[in-house]
């Protein structure tokens, strides 16, 4: 079988509109899946004029990728260097719907295998299940990105929504899914959730970081000191 070459490689990868592609080092080029709901946004990477490349396989079901029989390096990509435009085609679009959610069992099927991004869209779940999807991926916790310590997580155990009621969830979902990256504390739960931080008593997450920040200043981390750094 020969390999493809490096025009019609590219050729392949343009003829899927929702992809954008972003020339790098050494004429080679990457592909980017913008309305990827994943944290990864590039598809495709490293195409060469030698005919290497790889696609993304980080989010592909194991059992599909064992079943197309994918060679996958140990940091989630798929060599694509011996690939027929069937089988280039065919993992590109695997690769689109893993990066957009698409439900395993469609994939394995072969359900549905377009190059229409809405149908993609509508197929993946319900908008229920993209609106959580959508707050899993788009925020690393509260801060500021100039601060000297960061702490990036995912804690959030939906207290205002089953202590103080302020918001349903569906409510509560609609406004995490457009924080940014990094969002300020206060503005958050008193502007958008309409919650007192005066209101919060008692041990949490918060006072252990304070702790834990005050230590590192070499402060003692008395329960007065921590009082006065939350405030």
């Amino acid at each position: 079988m020969n390999m493809l070459s490096f025009e019609h490689k590219k050729a392949i990868f343009r003829s899927f509109k929702q992809l954008q592609e972003k020339p790098i080092s050494n004429n080679r080029v990457n592909y980017v899946y913008p309305e990827s709901l994943q944290r990864g946004k590039i598809l495709a990477r490293e195409l060469s004029p030698s005919g290497n490349g790889y696609v993304n396989g980080k989010y592909i079901d194991s059992e599909i990728i064992k079943k197309k029989g994918y060679n996958v390096d140990r940091r989630g990509w798929i060599n694509i260097a011996d690939f027929s435009e069937e089988q280039l085609r065919e993992v590109i679009e695997i690769a689109m719907m893993s990066m957009s959610g698409k439900r395993a069992e469609m994939i394995q099927t072969g359900e549905n295998l377009n190059h229409d991004s809405n149908e993609i869209r509508q197929e993946t779940s319900t908008s229920f299940e993209r609106l959580v999807r959508s707050c899993l991926y788009n925020w690393l916790g509260y801060g500021n990105v100039n601060a000297p310590v960061w702490f990036i997580g995912v804690e959030e155990g939906g207290a205002e929504i089953w202590r103080h009621r302020t918001k349903t969830l569906e409510q509560s979902l609609e406004i995490r899914s457009k924080f940014h990256l990094q969002m300020d504390f206060r503005h958050v739960w008193e502007d958008l959730y309409n919650i007192s931080l005066s209101s919060w008593t008692g041990p949490n997450v918060w006072r252990y970081i304070a702790a834990f920040i005050l230590e590192i200043e070499g402060r003692d981390a008395t329960v007065e000191n921590i009082n006065d750094y939350c405030r």
